[in-house]
């Protein structure tokens, strides 16, 4: 079985670029594809048919901590040994969004001791817009970077030239040896450029600590309206990564999505209605404000 790691700071569009590469393997090939999604908080949000399509034969969702975090890998590893034994030909595999590669190596070491297992490429998607701010305060999307063989600079379209020359620039001077392409909603078709990749890196590689306390789970008032709800993620603005879940307002379940902009897009059905994961930097805010900014929404 062939594996390839989809990953990529909170935003990058990684979900849009899966459905993407899906279809794109069929298209070259019949193959047996399984998706397999983690989620770093304890709620799934990304994988509901609006996101993912259904032609994907298997989708099977880790939730409550990264697959590449100590609390998590034993979990992954029952779930990539099953896949085999069912005969995937493929394990499309996307990181939660706060994933430190660098505990990648403990892994593939561990499985591949185990099972016959080809790792492909690791993509990492970037935010064009936003990668230049994560990279100043977020250590792990520095690591996403450094650790991909191919990097797509996704969502062009929200920089100019000159901001984008940048990104590039930045880009390389953190990895060098990377392929670089640049998307617009992660739609490239890399199906047949995926190769067999080894791990090579001169920085330590280790599997990393559960981050738990980088995420909040909310529970979204039942009188709270679309407006309300956008006014308080608004004002917690930079202090917070992502914001996403669904809601009910004006008769109508609403899938949120909070990167910098509020969106929200009406869906005909959701499991998790009502609740809001929140990732947010613990330097600048403490889960105990944040708690606070929504109880007094809930008032």
């Amino acid at each position: 079985m062939q594996i390839v790691l989809i990953s990529g700071f909170l935003g990058s569009g990684k979900t849009t670029f899966l459905h993407h590469l899906t279809q794109d393997i069929q298209t070259l090939q019949s193959h047996k594809i399984a998706l397999v999604i983690n989620e770093f908080a304890d709620i799934v949000v990304d994988t509901l048919p609006h996101v993912i399509s259904s032609e994907a034969r298997n989708l099977i969702t880790i939730t409550n901590g990264s697959i590449l975090c100590t609390c998590k890998t034993h979990e992954f590893f029952a779930c990539i040994q099953k896949l085999a034994a069912d005969g995937f030909d493929y394990a499309l595999v996307e990181t939660s969004g706060f994933a430190n590669l660098k505990g990648l190596q403990a892994v593939v070491n561990a499985l591949s001791q185990q099972l016959h297992i080809v790792w492909l490429d690791r993509i990492v998607l970037v935010d064009a817009a936003k990668i230049l701010k994560w990279l100043k305060v977020a250590s792990n999307a520095r690591n996403q970077i450094e650790m991909a063989t191919i990097i797509l600079i996704n969502k062009v379209d929200l920089v100019n030239d000159e901001q984008l020359e940048e990104v590039t620039q930045t880009i390389s001077e953190l990895n060098p040896q990377a392929k670089t392409f640049r998307t617009l909603y992660g739609n490239i078709n890399l199906a047949s450029l995926l190769q067999p990749s080894a791990l090579q890196s001169n920085k330590p590689l280790w599997l990393t600590k559960n981050l738990r306390e980088a995420f909040i789970t909310i529970q979204i008032a039942q009188n709270c309206t679309l407006s309300q709800l956008e006014a308080a993620l608004t004002a917690l603005g930079d202090k917070i990564f992502r914001a996403k879940g669904f809601m009910t307002a004006n008769d109508q379940i609403w899938h949120i999505d909070y990167s910098g902009h509020f969106t929200a897009t009406p869906v005909h059905h959701a499991e998790e209605i009502g609740k809001l994961v929140l990732l947010y930097d613990i330097a600048l805010i403490s889960r105990k404000e944040i708690m606070e900014v929504f109880r007094i929404l809930s008032k």
